[in-house]
């Protein structure tokens, strides 16, 4: 049996374009509301400089530094194409539409003003958040990988311009289980592993649906393989320690929580984010019981 291989990008997946937006909306509606805040308020700060000539003076000697002084000295640069090797851009931008980043900067904005009004915070909320998103739907949308049906081994890398370096090889004979879900343009695979197994072993991995399909006889001789399990030593002290941490985590965001000083949006992100690490240190401790 062939290998089965696949290398999924931007031209492949709506949906990876999708979340590219979101990705950029949420920085570029950041730059473009600050860009409309100058504009709008541009006579007011040159008026008030008009009236402080030692200001103006340093605001005028900042900006011929920042501005033609360094042009200048970037010319080389910009000019000779032997000068600007190295510099590594990324060519997935070209990938999506002018018109489309333009509209996801405008709603990125817009939600930007209504985060901030809704939730009394600054814009570190939506740029995690839409930094978070973007870029875990690009994940699960853009991949690239190998089935080896001969080696029964699954090589795969995090998407189509990742370095070589960055692949992982996962023994499938290591698995025990295999559930797949299928979300339109991919399939979900959340494969179990035997205790103690060696290797990398990633919870989910996404492939495209005909690979799923064609790997299918594949996936079921390795689960039909025994993996024998190693066990493992486990450590109460280790488990009291991450107990503690994980109920103290907990405490922490439930005693914010009751500030009535602090603004309700800092104290919803930040009891989320105890209640997540929380959840964590006790499934470590559960682990090493």
């Amino acid at each position: 049996m062939e290998a089965i291989e696949w290398d999924r990008s931007f031209e492949d997946s709506r949906g990876a374009r999708l979340f590219a937006y979101v990705f950029l909306g949420s920085f570029f509606g950041l730059g473009l509301l600050i860009a409309t805040a100058l504009v709008v308020f541009l006579p007011f700060i040159v008026g008030s400089l008009l009236d402080d000539p030692a200001t103006l003076a340093v605001v005028a000697l900042l900006a011929l530094v920042g501005g033609p002084m360094s042009l200048l000295y970037l010319w080389p640069l910009l000019t000779d194409p032997e000068q600007r090797q190295g510099i590594a851009v990324s060519s997935w931008p070209a990938s999506l539409s002018r018109a489309g980043v333009v509209v996801a900067a405008v709603l990125g904005a817009a939600a930007h003003v209504i985060t901030a009004w809704a939730t009394g915070m600054g814009p570190a909320l939506l740029l995690a958040v839409g930094g978070l998103v973007g870029s875990l739907g690009m994940s699960l949308f853009l991949s690239a990988g190998r089935i080896d049906p001969d080696a029964r081994t699954l090589t795969i890398r995090p998407n189509h311009w990742a370095e070589r370096s960055a692949t992982r090889t996962v023994d499938l004979d290591g698995w025990t289980n295999l559930r797949q879900f299928r979300v339109s343009p991919v399939v979900v695979l959340w494969p179990s592993y035997a205790r103690g197994s060696s290797g990398p072993r990633p919870r989910l991995l996404t492939v495209p649906p005909w690979a799923a399909d064609a790997a299918a006889p594949v996936f079921e001789d390795a689960i039909d393989v025994p993996a024998p399990e190693r066990e493992r030593d486990t450590n109460p002290t280790v488990a009291a320690v991450l107990v503690v941490f994980g109920l103290g985590t907990f405490g922490v965001g439930a005693a914010l929580w009751t500030l009535d000083a602090v603004p309700t949006g800092f104290r919803a992100w930040f009891a989320a984010l105890a209640g997540i690490f929380g959840f964590l240190f006790l499934a470590a401790a559960w682990q090493e019981r």
